[in-house]
């Protein structure tokens, strides 16, 4: 389920881009948990697309650091092809 924080992050992206966007949901292999992806087409190249996760930052994403404590950073995963 999207926060409302994920849906304006989003929108944002949607529009900074603006070629048709589209989301999926993509599922773990129970079906329990679940992340989003954003994909547009890049208006400069037709066979471009950004691929974007909206809501993968709301898991922990705990790093052990060099004095043995986990550091949680949060992230989102962009790419293009």
């Amino acid at each position: 389920m999207q926060t409302s924080e994920n849906k304006e992050y989003e929108q944002f992206f949607a529009e900074a881009i603006e070629i048709n966007p589209s989301v999926f949901p993509y599922y773990d292999n129970d079906k329990t948990n679940s992340i989003d992806t954003l994909n547009v087409n890049d208006p400069l190249d037709e066979n471009v697309t950004f691929c974007s996760t909206i809501g993968l930052s709301d898991f922990p994403n705990k790093i052990e650091m060099k004095d043995d404590s986990l550091l949680n950073i949060p992230v989102e995963l962009l790419m293009a092809g």
